[in-house]
């Protein structure tokens, strides 16, 4: 499948909303064979659209782009989608557990900030709140 971009989605939804629009003048006219073949057609319109959908949403997610003949993502091309979404997700770290009244107090006192599901000292960021404390006082026992 290729990949999803406005163009492509919006064509779907006409094609959807003309595949409806039949659907019901089949319905209403009791030609169960010709409504059965229209039910068929919308059905498989809404999950194209669906799929197109999905497709996009993570390609932005993840950033990755389509070039044409590959997708991309930091450099490495991927024939498949999947692919490249296999690989950038391995590449994200994984997000911190945000931080307690308590764990937020010891912060306070080293100068350490939680964003974006990271603990944060100076220039730093920390998957979890021990290893930043480690740094922000050598003397700091867990």
């Amino acid at each position: 499948m290729k990949p999803a971009d406005s163009a492509a989605i919006q064509q779907v939804k006409e094609r959807l909303a003309k595949a409806e629009s039949e659907r019901k003048t089949w319905q209403a006219s009791a030609n169960q064979e010709k409504h059965l073949e229209a039910c068929s057609m919308v059905d498989a319109l809404a999950l194209e659209l669906e799929l197109l959908e999905g497709s996009e949403k993570l390609m932005a997610e993840y950033g990755i782009v389509f070039n044409g003949r590959h997708y991309q993502h930091r450099g490495h091309r991927y024939h498949r989608l999947s692919d490249a979404v296999s690989h950038a997700r391995l590449q994200r770290p994984p997000q911190a557990e945000p931080p307690s009244a308590a764990e937020r107090t010891q912060m306070g006192a080293h100068a350490i900030t939680f964003q974006d599901g990271a603990y944060c000292l100076g220039d730093y960021r920390y998957g979890r709140l021990c290893d930043a404390m480690d740094y922000a006082s050598p003397t700091f026992a867990r």
